[in-house]
């Protein structure tokens, strides 16, 4: 044992002797590329316009030291006047930049997808594997987000629950404020006469104004919490039926906007009663219903009293004879010869109850006849019938009639008849809309699966080194202080409603851990491409297996841990359009690093290309020590049972019940 210690020693001692030497060509390439660049680049940066100058100071190629030497070389140059004016164009050009965007081509993911909340839906579960050696996520991206622009931070942690001393005060009003618009919302739905009625315009306006900072990643879990399944249930409803986006909810709020499909139909009422016959004769009766996919459902009755005016025109001809035209004017109330149903066209986009009928109302009817001897009919004949002033504006309802022809004896003209009316007047509601409720829920705790996962990051190890640092631990400690304050803030307080569902606690809280390890491609003394892939595969193992060791030493309730070493990586560059840089496996930044040398060989500027070489072998190259390539993934599950609130229907109490 002791002289095994003896030969890690000696190994470690080698190690930091090969960083140092690594550590100091490393500062002699980069201070030739800048000497070269300086040179070089003078002329084109002295001709180069303000625009110009900052496109060549963005240029993903570059590394931040030769973009430190350009921005010192425009400063000597041509003042720090011109070169503020530089610096603030590449400003502007990154605000324009997707949020998440890397121009260096590095960085560290540290956003989560939201936790399940104790009183709302579970996700599914983020499966995270290792193939080909390198890291996969079959959700969204672990690894590549951006923490900071131009510094990869030493330590990362996945921060998925409120942070310590943070003022949630805002969001606490704001959430109250949506909770006390959903609740009027659910009591609108069981009788939804009005559609200007319907609640939501004042908490749209509230979270369009939200002045409470940026999104963080745990808000939206935190507010799924405080809202609860029904609630949510009710706010996604209720934006659905409004007909119009609410894009500022997506992001503080759990919004699936759906298609509610509204159907509405109209009819001639068939009269059945003394009362209803008598005004029939004098007005139409027409019923509108209405269904849409969330379990709404009404209909009532209405009077169209409305004065009419047509207009009609004939022309007949026999034979031997001149053509007849005649024509005529007329009006009068208002009579409606349709049959069957029709359908609103184009449909509403936004809820109309039955009280919002009772409006102007417009008709439009048109219809043709004609005869060849013995032969006639009638083409098709339209009358549109339109509510006006709805929530929706105009509400429309075409009737086409069918197309009819018959043989009569004896007949030997041609003939034409072309008729035209228009109506205008007012639609009365008769008697309450009969309303059909939907479904009514409420909330339930049972017992339900829920999934917790907690990531952190540590790194970047030292070149060779498999040791935690201090600052790395302290990380662990975080990790391990939101685990056990997700236990005790939500688990243990619900501890003997798991044991009255036969679910022992202690049990219940059990943690598995996935630590996958990695290094960066180098490895200067391997005398093979074989065993470079070999010593790093195996200090990335080292590295997982220290970083095991720090985690047994602090979580008690440790299950199962998978360690992998997934060996040499490399961050890729950003791609084009931003978004999250990829960790590459050796493999494929062998197959990038041959592409990027490729296209730097082409280049005709004799100093830049051997400056674009170099750039190519430190960031991509089988020699290339990445910094954000040394570390350790780690990922925290909890997979048990919980309390849970659950929607479920209402029961109707029965007479004589309470």
């Amino acid at each position: 044992m002791v002289a095994k210690q003896a030969q890690d020693v000696g190994s470690q001692g080698a190690k930091k002797n090969q960083a140092k030497a690594e550590r100091s060509n490393a500062v002699s390439l980069r201070e030739a590329n800048q000497a070269e660049l300086s040179h070089g680049l003078a002329g084109l940066l002295r001709a180069a316009s303000v625009e110009g100058q900052a496109a060549r100071l963005s240029d993903k190629r570059l590394l931040v030291a030769q973009k430190h030497v350009l921005a010192k070389s425009i400063g000597n140059l041509q003042g720090n006047y011109h070169l503020q004016k530089v610096i603030g164009s590449l400003k502007r050009e990154a605000e324009q930049q997707p949020a998440h965007q890397n121009p260096e081509g590095i960085g560290i993911d540290c956003q989560a997808t939201e936790p399940s909340s104790s009183l709302g839906p579970v996700p599914q579960e983020r499966v995270v594997r290792i193939a080909n050696g390198s890291l996969h996520s079959a959700g969204r991206s672990s690894i590549g987000n951006l923490i900071t622009r131009f510094q990869i931070p030493q330590h990362s942690i996945v921060q998925r629950q409120v942070p310590p001393d943070t003022d949630t005060s805002k969001l606490d009003a704001l959430i109250a404020q949506v909770g006390t618009e959903c609740d009027a919302f659910g009591k609108y739905k069981q009788s939804p006469l009005d559609g200007k009625a319907m609640p939501g315009q004042t908490i749209q306006l509230a979270v369009s104004r939200w002045d409470g900072g940026p999104v963080e990643p745990w808000m939206k879990g935190y507010v799924g919490g405080k809202m609860g399944p029904l609630r949510t249930k009710l706010l996604n409803e209720m934006i659905s039926m409004s007909g119009v986006g609410w894009p500022d909810y997506e992001t503080l709020f759990d919004v699936s906007i759906q298609t509610p499909n509204h159907k509405y139909t109209m009819e001639l009422k068939a009269v059945k009663t003394l009362t209803e016959k008598v005004i029939a004769k004098i007005v139409p009766i027409v019923t509108i219903s209405y269904t849409n996919d969330f379990g709404w459902a009404w209909h009532r009755d209405y009077t169209l009293v409305a004065i009419e005016i047509s207009a009609g025109i004939s022309a007949a001809k026999k034979k031997g004879s001149k053509v007849k035209p005649k024509g005529g004017l007329g009006g009068g109330p208002l009579s409606l010869d349709i049959s069957g149903k029709a359908s609103a066209d184009p449909v509403p986009i936004r809820f109309c109850g039955g009280n919002d009928f009772t409006s102007v109302v417009s008709i439009v009817k048109t219809s043709v006849k004609a005869h060849l001897g013995p032969a006639g009919g009638a083409l098709p004949g339209l009358t549109a019938v339109s509510f006006h002033r709805t929530p929706n504006g105009d509400v429309n309802f075409p009737f086409l009639a069918p197309l009819t022809g018959s043989i009569t004896g004896g007949a030997t003209d041609v003939g034409v008849d072309v008729s035209v009316g228009a109506g205008i007047g007012k639609s009365v509601g008769i008697g309450e809309t009969v309303v059909t409720p939907p479904p009514e829920l409420k909330e339930e705790n049972k017992l339900s699966r829920s999934y917790r996962e907690w990531e952190a990051v540590i790194g970047p190890f030292d070149t060779g080194e498999a040791f935690v640092l201090p600052a790395a631990a302290a990380y662990l400690d975080k990790l391990h202080k939101q685990v056990y304050d997700f236990k005790t803030q939500q688990l243990d307080p619900m501890a003997q409603a798991l044991r009255d569902q036969s679910v022992d606690p202690d049990k219940n809280f059990q943690l598995d851990f996935n630590i996958i390890g990695m290094t960066s491609r180098s490895w200067s003394s391997a005398r093979s491409d074989a065993a470079r892939l070999k010593l790093n595969e195996q200090l990335s193992l080292r590295r997982a297996d220290a970083v095991e060791t720090e985690i047994h030493n602090r979580f008690a309730d440790v299950h199962e841990v998978t360690k992998t070493g997934s060996g040499a990586h490399a961050v890729g560059p950003t791609p084009e359009g931003g978004g999250v840089p990829p960790m590459l496996d050796d493999a494929e930044a062998q197959a990038l690093y041959l592409t990027k040398l490729k296209e730097a060989k082409e280049e005709k500027d004799p100093k830049t290309r051997r400056m674009m070489i170099k750039a190519v072998e430190a960031n991509y190259g089988p020699n290339g020590d990445q910094q954000a390539a040394r570390r350790v993934y780690v990922f925290c599950r909890w997979n048990g049972y919980m309390i849970m609130k659950t929607l479920v229907p209402v029961t109707p109490s029965t007479p004589g019940q309470p």
